[in-house]
């Protein structure tokens, strides 16, 4: 254990803490302090009291919390843990106080400036110098932000597009998996609605790969903005789109929503000086009123718009309900 300056270990008064009930009516000598101390690379050292109040901060809280460690000591640690996190911080410490075993916590800290920092603490009981004093718990607390951020991101990769940002297949099916469970205790009617840019080929390759991506990315956020609040729109391939519905009183409903999409479609895309027309094919597939799904259902897709048509047409089915877990497009 590295020497450390007496004046790095602050001495304070109980007295100033809950009543002068925390380690009774003396001072903590630095020796006693040094006893309990250790050396973290860093990291914020912290004593807790059973009760849970600061009994110590360590200096380097001033760099990573912004709070001089005296403006903690005697107060509440939940205090200045992000009400989100408080199950997972007073577990980690009740788990602490039961068993000599080292507890890990991550919640995010309030610091001084008011915001918060995502930090994890390992948290183990220590030996109170005083005899018969009540348990103590050392914290060491490190700043995690920017592994919190690389995880955040990590996450976000996994569940979504990652050229529109909708929700990817892996959601999707999750998503339908659940709304078809929920189907057991509802009598409303669950749809799968298959959208198809028509001719995207040819405006791909004509505009080239740079537009061609804007465009998917433009017909994504179109689709957003007509669908309901709670639908899924999820990309399951290159020009492919589905969206999920549930909810819905009557087939009728489903269509209804494709040809809503369809029809927002139908506007010119403005996409690199020039105005694009990039017309959708639909196919919608719901449960029936049983409440049955398809075993192989077939996406059947139509033209919103043919010649001499007046309005986008969508084609609909409605079939027997799949295994558990099965895909929609799977036999």
């Amino acid at each position: 254990m590295p020497e450390l300056a007496e004046e790095r270990l602050p001495q304070f008064e109980v007295s100033a803490v809950s009543g002068g009930t925390l380690f009774g009516d003396e001072r903590f000598s630095s020796d006693e302090l040094l006893s309990l101390y250790e050396d973290t690379a860093g990291d914020v050292t912290a004593i807790f009291s059973s009760g849970g109040l600061f009994a110590y901060v360590s200096p380097a809280c001033r760099a990573t919390l912004g709070w001089d460690p005296n403006e903690l000591v005697g107060r509440p640690v939940v205090d200045f843990v992000h009400p989100e996190d408080l199950a997972s911080f007073t577990a980690g410490r009740r788990a602490a106080l039961r068993s000599p075993m080292v507890s890990v916590a991550s919640y995010r800290f309030r610091c001084s400036d008011g915001g918060y920092l995502w930090t994890e603490s390992v948290l183990r009981q220590i030996v109170n110098p005083r005899p018969g004093g009540e348990i103590l718990l050392m914290a060491s607390i490190r700043d995690v932000a920017g592994r919190k951020l690389l995880e955040v991101e990590l996450q976000r990769q996994a569940l979504t597009d990652p050229l529109t940002g909708i929700a990817n297949r892996t959601v999707f099916m999750d998503r339908l998996d659940q709304a078809l469970r929920r189907l057991q205790r509802s009598d409303t009617v669950v749809a799968v609605i298959y959208l198809d840019l028509d001719r995207f080929k040819v405006i791909n390759d004509s505009l080239g790969h740079d537009l061609g991506d804007r465009l998917l990315m433009m017909v994504a956020e179109r689709a957003v903005a007509t669908i309901r609040p709670a639908d899924t729109l999820a990309r399951i391939g290159g020009d492919e789109f589905v969206i999920l519905a549930e909810g819905l009183r009557a087939v009728e409903e489903a269509r209804q929503l494709a040809a809503r999409v369809c029809e927002a479609m139908e506007r010119p895309f403005e996409l690199g000086g020039e105005s694009i027309v990039c017309t959708i094919s639909a196919g919608v597939t719901t449960t029936d009123e049983a409440g049955r799904w398809s075993r192989k259902p077939t996406w059947r897709s139509t033209r919103p718009r043919t010649a001499g048509a007046t309005g986008p047409r969508c084609s609909t089915r409605s079939c027997a309900r799949p295994p558990s877990g099965a895909s929609p497009s799977s036999g």
